[in-house]
């Protein structure tokens, strides 16, 4: 099925538990998709999902699992070592976890170079997301993709602004 025109792509970054209590039930109620970037190794911990909150939000066919590393750390700053191991772990606890492969990430506060990227790419990452302000379009980097945020203070009237405006 092609995409609509302008699509809308929800994502979410580090697993915050109050995605699932809050967010989950409305956009399982209209049916919305979405993208929960979640650092495993913050999961079932207080504040994150747990493992089981993950498991279930995947089989929903609502959500998408992707990567946001094991411990959050800015990769840019990270060894040649740590870089390839929060990535590729990050990457194989998820695929284990929930049966087939994980292709999504977000950077970590957004933060990423061209060796980030490229390390991004050769864990098994199809997609990669960043916090560079803007709308994607289908010809950008796929590995460095812009967003465009979604402030929780925002008024009604700010956010339709935001959806509305140049795209």
């Amino acid at each position: 099925m092609p995409a609509p025109p302008k699509p809308i792509v929800l994502t979410i970054d580090d697993g915050y538990r109050d995605f699932y209590e809050n967010a989950w039930p409305i956009l399982r109620s209209y049916h919305f998709h979405a993208t929960v970037f979640v650092i495993t190794g913050f999961l079932d911990t207080p504040r994150y999902l747990t493992w089981d909150m993950v498991r279930e939000l995947d089989r929903s066919g609502l959500v998408e699992i992707g990567g946001h590393t094991v411990h959050h750390v800015d990769l840019t700053q990270a060894s040649a070592e740590s870089l390839v191991q929060e990535l590729t772990d990050c990457q194989r606890a998820l695929s284990e976890a929930l049966g087939h492969p994980v292709v999504s990430f977000a950077y970590p506060a957004g933060k990423f170079d061209s060796r980030v990227e490229a390390a991004t790419a050769h864990a098994g990452y199809r997609i990669a997301v960043t916090t560079q302000p803007g709308w994607a379009k289908a010809d950008d980097d796929w590995l460095a993709l812009p967003r465009v945020r979604v402030r929780g203070e925002m008024s009604l009237e700010e956010f339709a602004a935001l959806l509305t405006g140049s795209r």
